[in-house]
């Protein structure tokens, strides 16, 4: 079974769904929650690097306005993250306005670090340095097309 991951209604705890358990993570952190893929399975752990100049900012959440889903295709190695922004006043027939985004992350090349401050999420862009095979870690090589 590939792991997965929730965030809770009031986006405050990550939670990392395991077959046989379920790790919390709180999203209020200095340095975040990083989320990746190991041996091609789903994996969130504590961020202790800083986010620094490297790091690419992708997007800001307002807790208060939006929700967030996070997807994960285990063929793919793709997260999707769906972001809807409910507007309070409402639309036709008394439903509310929402617009949503959906963001990709290619977890093969890439990690995605998220951390709540105050009412916004920040979610960020990681490049992979390394990659890990069994049990050995080896610099990551991009893929280049020969021609």
């Amino acid at each position: 079974m590939t792991n997965s991951i929730s965030l809770s209604s009031d986006l405050n705890t990550l939670f990392l769904i395991e077959e046989s358990q379920v790790v919390a993570f709180p999203l209020v952190s200095k340095q975040g929650i990083l989320i990746g893929n190991i041996q091609g399975q789903l994996v969130a752990a504590t961020n202790k690097n800083a986010i620094d100049k490297k790091t690419v900012k992708i997007e800001t959440v307002e807790t208060d306005k939006s929700q967030i889903q996070f997807y994960y295709s285990d063929s793919l190695k793709q997260a999707f993250i769906i972001i809807i922004d409910i507007d309070a006043n409402k639309g036709p027939n008394d439903s509310p306005n929402f617009n949503y985004r959906a963001l990709t992350y290619n977890l093969a090349k890439e990690n995605i670090v998220i951390r709540k401050s105050e009412n916004k999420i920040f979610l960020f862009r990681i490049p992979q340095l390394r990659t890990i095979t069994k049990d050995s870690v080896e610099p990551f090589r991009p893929f280049t097309s020969k021609k």
